[in-house]
């Protein structure tokens, strides 16, 4: 998420720059049409950028939990959201929360 965050607080500068100046915006109307193309797809690629930037949540991060307190039962709980999954046996998890998506790499 921070390389998002970034890469955003890059293409915020390059607009300002650019439209922050008369010099720019005349200069790109002289471009040729395939170059004024390549500029639009790569605007709108860094719209998509800060987008996604602005959309994006912090991952969560959590454990499973022993469902009802047996501890060999086959059902697991999230830390985070609570809801149960079921696992395939001795060893085998999600390293994710299939329900809220939660990372799980904490320690119970």
């Amino acid at each position: 998420m921070q390389k998002l965050i970034e890469q955003a607080k890059d293409i915020l500068s390059k607009w300002e720059f650019f439209y922050g100046q008369r010099a720019g915006r005349e200069l790109w109307a002289e471009k040729p049409k395939e170059v004024q193309d390549q500029d639009i797809a790569d605007f709108n690629r860094d719209i998509e950028i800060v987008r996604a930037a602005l959309n994006a949540e912090p991952v969560r991060h959590g454990y499973w939990e022993n469902a009802n307190g047996r501890p060999k039962t086959y059902i697991r709980k999230c830390s985070v959201c609570g809801k149960e999954s079921y696992f395939c046996g001795r060893g085998c998890s999600y390293k994710f929360c299939p329900n809220c998506g939660a990372k799980m790499d904490k320690e119970e």
